[in-house]
């Protein structure tokens, strides 16, 4: 997976081994660590096994000390070791350092596209609505539930065979490919110290009778923005998004069995999916952003704006100031017409955001840069 990482902090590296995919977790000896920008120069930590832990049955520990000083971009984490049966193993991740924790990006993707028809703006309140505009975004963003606008995110996905695994594994074929045709049922295999019944036939699933190859995707999609294989575009033609979720390959072709997350979607051995993910932000959230853009405009330059003000009495010959918390005043929602009649639309009952349900034990993608 990737890892976000803060330079000038601490964070801890893990990494988990198994006796096989999906099997049980075993212990690696002799487990050292190297830290390195992607092309492989230069080396950050390492090779050292110094401040490796084993906190638990196949799993290793290394508290990475950062410098503040430490370059902003992508680095590899790689780890090696040797496991039970005396075969050196190794396992990578990606790291993403960067300046601050603001700069994971909690906040929207984009600035909403704002409708000013209904508002009126002097020159000099002009001249500050692009920083204006982001922040309205972010506060409506926040007071709607953070629903709205869209983001484009990379993945690198993993295929899943009907299977489930690659039989026998180094072969590259699976199972139901190597025995469709050869007759019979189910078959015994003996694998890693245990029996499986793998079956033959084809890859399909209720609704194909032919075989399909497809990756579920994270989450609704709106726009697949585009597909590669061995960093060549795959043309639309070559792939069909189903239920907003399926990326299923067209032309009786497959999607690639392993996607080398070492390299850049660039390079050969390598397939990615650039998406965009999000709802388009309505008409009235238009309004209600354009409205509260050129208050906060007016606000910057010392215009009058409809905008609670946190001083609420003030007498002047050293009489007393009264002052109100201005974050009580924006809790009341009164940011305009528009905005509050938008926030009370879309999000009534002041939800911080839109129920979430996770599956922990669906595959994951590998998202780039986040």
């Amino acid at each position: 997976m990737t890892t976000n990482v803060v330079r000038g902090t601490t964070v801890t590296l893990v990494v988990e081994w198994f006796e096989f995919p999906g099997g049980p977790a075993v212990n690696v000896t002799g487990v050292g660590i190297t830290v390195e920008e992607v092309d492989g120069s230069p080396v950050i930590v390492g090779p050292t096994t110094v401040g490796v832990a084993n906190p638990a049955t196949g799993i290793n520990t290394y508290p990475w000390d950062t410098s503040p000083s430490l370059p902003v971009g992508d680095y590899l984490a790689v780890w090696n070791g040797t496991d039970p049966d005396g075969e050196p193993v190794q396992a990578s991740e990606l790291l993403h350092v960067l300046t601050t924790e603001t700069d994971v990006g909690t906040g929207p993707c984009a600035p909403w596209d704002p409708i000013f028809t209904c508002v009126e703006l002097s020159a000099a309140a002009a001249t500050v609505t692009g920083t204006m505009l982001e922040v309205a975004t972010e506060v409506l963003d926040a007071r709607s539930g953070r629903r709205f606008g869209f983001c484009t995110v990379t993945l690198r996905p993993c295929r899943k065979s009907c299977s489930g695994d690659i039989w026998p594994p180094g072969i590259g074929t699976t199972w139901w490919e190597w025995s469709y045709g050869g007759g019979g049922g189910p078959r015994p295999y003996w694998w890693a110290g245990a029996w499986f019944n793998a079956t033959c036939g084809v890859c399909s699933d209720s609704c194909s009778c032919t075989a399909l190859s497809q990756v579920l995707l994270p989450a609704p999609v709106s726009q697949i923005i585009e597909v590669k294989i061995d960093g060549v575009s795959v043309p639309a033609s070559g792939w069909s998004l189903q239920n907003s979720r399926l990326l299923v390959r067209t032309g009786g072709n497959e999607w690639p069995a392993c996607n080398d997350l070492t390299k850049l979607d660039t390079e050969v051995g390598t397939w990615s999916v650039t998406a965009s993910y999000g709802e388009e932000v309505p008409q009235l959230g238009r309004l209600a952003v354009g409205e509260l853009t050129a208050e906060l405009a007016k606000a910057c330059v010392g215009e009058e704006c409809v905008l609670p003000r946190n001083v609420t009495t003030l007498t002047r010959q050293g009489v007393t100031m009264e002052l109100r918390n201005l974050a009580d005043a924006l809790a009341g929602l009164s940011l305009g017409y528009f905005s509050d009649l938008f926030i009370d639309t879309v999000n009534p009952h002041r939800r911080e955001r839109r129920g979430q349900v996770y599956d922990v034990e669906q595959m994951f993608h590998r998202r780039v840069n986040t």
